[in-house]
C-alpha cells in the first residue's frame, strides 16, 4: 500500500509525465520517482538528481541502439565473453580469455591466433572485440579457414 500523495506533488508528478512523453524520455518517465525517493533519502542535490536521472535515460539509449543495430544487422547469434560457459568446453584455458578480453594485444598491435578442431568451437567461441573492447569500437577482424 502507498502512502497517500499530496495533491500538489500528485500534479506536479503528472506534468513530469506529460512532458516526458513529449519530448520522448520514456526511461526518465519510468524511473523519475525512484530517482527522487533515492535523492531524498541519500540529501542529494537536484542537480545530482537530474544527472543520474539523465544518466540513466543516456545508458538505456545506447544499449536499446545497441540491440537495435545488431537485429538490424541480422546476425545469427550475439556471442559475448560474459556469457561463454567454461564448464560445456573444460579445455578452453580461462585465464587466457580472460588475458586476451583485456585487449593490450590490440594495443600492441599483435595478432592472436585461435586454432581448433575443423567444424567445432569455431562458432561458439569468443571472437576478439566481442567483449568490453568490442563495445569501444575497436576495428577487429576475424578470418575462417
Amino acid at each position: 500500500m502507498s502512502a497517500p500523495r499530496n495533491p500538489k506533488t500528485a500534479a506536479l508528478e503528472a506534468l513530469i509525465e506529460a512532458h516526458v512523453v513529449e519530448l520522448k524520455l520514456p526511461t526518465v518517465r519510468r524511473r523519475f520517482r525512484e530517482f527522487a525517493a533515492d535523492a531524498v533519502r541519500e540529501q542529494q542535490t537536484p542537480v545530482s538528481y537530474l544527472a543520474a536521472l539523465l544518466d540513466s535515460e543516456i545508458a538505456e539509449r545506447a544499449e536499446r541502439r545497441e540491440r537495435r543495430r545488431l537485429l538490424d544487422a541480422r546476425f545469427p547469434i550475439v556471442k559475448r565473453l560474459e556469457d561463454f560457459h567454461f564448464d560445456h568446453a573444460p579445455t578452453v584455458p580461462q585465464a587466457t580469455i580472460a588475458a586476451l578480453a583485456e585487449g593490450s594485444w590490440i594495443d600492441d598491435r599483435e595478432q592472436v591466433i585461435l586454432i581448433g578442431e575443423s567444424g567445432r568451437g569455431d562458432a561458439g567461441s569468443p571472437r576478439p572485440g566481442s567483449g568490453r573492447r568490442g563495445r569501444r569500437r575497436r576495428r577487429t577482424r576475424r578470418v575462417a579457414g
